[in-house]
């Protein structure tokens, strides 16, 4: 509501600001979502018959981190 009028200030420094004061502070409520029903994975009969993919993250020694696509077995 007042972000226009205040463009620069950090919306981290004015909770704590006002926290700090004991000011009233309301906090947004987060939105429930419906849990969902797990499903099992899936046993393979056969060799290679289920793959699973996901990311991993890598740091070489001198370098800087990212990630990797891991395609497991």
């Amino acid at each position: 509501m007042l972000r226009p009028h205040f463009p620069g200030v950090n919306h981290k420094k004015v909770y704590r600001l006002d926290s700090a004061a004991n000011l009233a502070v309301r906090k947004r409520k987060k939105a429930k979502r419906p849990i969902s029903e797990r499903v099992p994975l899936q046993l393979a009969s056969t060799v290679n018959e289920v793959w699973s993919t996901g990311l991993r993250q890598r740091q070489p020694e001198h370098g800087t981190a990212h990630q990797v696509l891991d395609r497991g077995r």
